[in-house]
């Protein structure tokens, strides 16, 4: 018995093949820039800025060193952030929805 899990992927890759299609997905959010200021994560999602208070939105943030700040990778989709060194996902969703988060200007 096959399951429905386990016979799709191969089937894309089989129709992807003979009909050279590529997947893509649409970009959710245009993460343009991300950088820390002291306690502060600062964000430009579509040409806007965001200013979130690190202790109020990740722990390990807040106690990480620059260079664990600094490995990030954005996901491909601009659905989140991920920190490989600290384990740490962000979804951009959650940090606008929070009421933690200031917006500082229009770029």
């Amino acid at each position: 018995m096959f399951s429905f899990t386990s016979v799709l992927p191969t089937k894309i890759i089989i129709f992807s093949i003979f009909y050279n299609f590529d997947i893509k997905m649409e970009k959710a959010y245009n993460i343009s820039e991300i950088r820390f200021e002291k306690d502060y994560l600062i964000l430009i999602i579509n040409n806007q800025s965001f200013k979130l208070k690190l202790a109020q939105i990740s722990e390990k943030l807040e106690q990480a060193t620059e260079q664990q700040r600094n490995d990030y990778k954005i996901s491909p989709s601009g659905y989140g952030i991920h920190w490989k060194q600290l384990d740490e996902d962000l979804s951009i969703n959650g940090l606008l929805k929070s009421d933690k988060t200031i917006s500082i200007s229009h770029i």
